[in-house]
C-alpha cells in the first residue's frame, strides 16, 4: 500500500502493509494526496513502515525507515505516526538544497512573513495554532522553510504536534483539539496532531517574505513583552537554530543578515497565551506598515 503527497515543495510517499497506519496518515493529509505519477516537487522521500514479529519474544513491532536510512523500531501503534513524522523531518534537514531549515515556527499575516525560531519547549506549536485560530496563515510548526533564491518562507503545512499541556489552553481559543487523534511520544509523552485546514479552512499560507522574527521564551507567571533586538544579535540567534548551516557556510550568513536588515526582530518574553497573541498581532501590524528598503536577492548553492 502506497500512497503520495505534496506537502508545500515537499513529496511524501508512506509505503505500509498496515491498513491502519495508511489511514491515520491519510487522515491528517489527504488534501495533499497526489497522483504517485506527478511531478513538480523540487524533493521527493519515502518513509516505510513493516510490522514484523520477533522469533525470540513473538511480539510485534513496527519498524521505520526512510530514504536515508533511519530506523525507528516502536512496539505500540500509538508511536507510529510520531516517528513516521519525524523520519520525514529527517528527510527534509538533510536533504533540501535550496533551502536554508531554521527549526522555527513560521507564519504569514497581511504579507509579513513571520519566523518563530526556537528549540523545544519554547511554546513554538501552541503559539502557531493559537495565532492560526485569529485569522493568521499556517506555514510550519517545525521548519521555518526559507528560499536560498529570495529570503521568503515557503510553507511546509505539517500536521501541528501539539503536546498534552496545551489541550485545554488551545480549546479555549477554539481550535478542535478534541476532535485531533492522541498519539504517544516517548519524549513528549500524548500528543495530537492537528492539520491546520481543521482550525480554519483556508489556513495554509503562501510564500511570503520574511518581515518579522521573534525569539520565545515561555515564562507562564510572568507578564509577556516584547524587546526589540539588534540585527547582530538576531542573526547570532538565527544561526544557532539552522539545521543545515554547514552546508551553505558563509552564504546562510549572508541570507541571515539580510533577512535580519529587511525584518524586525524582537525577543518575546510570553506568558497568558492570550494576550501573547495580542503582542504578535501588534507586531505583525507593524512590521506590515514600517517603510524598509529593498534587500537583494542572495542565492544559496550547496557546498
Amino acid at each position: 500500500m502506497r500512497s503520495t503527497y505534496r506537502i508545500g515543495p515537499v513529496r511524501v510517499t508512506l509505503a505500509t502493509s498496515e491498513p491502519r497506519v495508511a489511514a491515520a496518515y491519510d487522515a491528517l493529509y489527504a488534501p495533499f494526496r497526489i497522483n504517485a505519477a506527478e511531478g513538480g516537487t523540487e524533493a521527493s522521500f519515502e518513509v516505510r513502515v513493516l510490522r514484523r514479529r520477533s522469533r525470540r519474544t513473538g511480539l510485534s513491532h513496527y519498524h521505520i525507515t526512510s530514504d536515508v536510512d533511519d530506523v525507528f523500531t516502536v512496539r505500540k501503534m500509538s508511536r507510529v505516526l510520531p516517528h513516521v513524522e519525524g523520519a520525514v523531518n529527517l528527510c527534509i534537514a538533510r536533504f533540501m538544497p535550496r533551502y536554508l531549515l531554521l527549526h522555527a515556527a513560521a507564519m504569514t499575516r497581511d504579507g509579513v512573513g513571520v519566523i518563530i525560531p526556537g528549540g523545544p519547549g519554547f511554546g513554538k506549536t501552541t503559539l502557531a495554532a493559537a495565532l492560526t485560530s485569529r485569522g493568521w496563515r499556517y506555514a510550519s510548526d517545525e521548519f521555518a522553510m526559507i528560499d536560498g533564491r529570495d529570503g521568503s518562507i515557503v510553507p511546509y503545512p505539517k500536521a501541528l504536534s501539539i503536546k498534552s499541556g496545551s489541550f485545554d489552553v488551545l480549546k479555549s481559543f477554539g481550535l478542535p483539539v478534541d476532535a485531533a487523534p492522541t498519539f504517544d511520544r516517548a519524549d513528549k509523552g500524548a500528543i495530537r496532531l492537528l492539520p491546520a485546514c481543521a482550525i480554519r479552512p483556508d489556513a495554509i499560507a503562501s510564500a511570503t517574505p520574511i518581515r518579522l522574527i521573534v525569539f520565545p521564551s515561555l515564562m507562564p507567571d510572568a507578564a509577556p513583552v516584547a524587546t526589540p533586538m539588534s540585527q547582530a544579535e538576531s542573526v547570532f540567534e538565527m544561526s544557532r537554530r539552522c539545521f543545515n548551516l554547514l552546508r551553505f557556510r558563509s552564504e546562510a550568513i549572508s541570507l541571515l543578515s539580510r533577512i535580519a536588515k529587511s525584518a524586525r526582530s524582537e525577543r518575546l518574553q510570553s506568558g497568558d497565551l492570550e494576550t501573547t497573541c495580542r503582542i504578535m498581532d501588534r507586531l505583525a501590524e507593524s512590521a506590515a506598515t514600517h517603510r524598509r528598503r529593498p534587500s537583494k536577492t542572495v542565492s544559496l548553492s550547496a557546498a
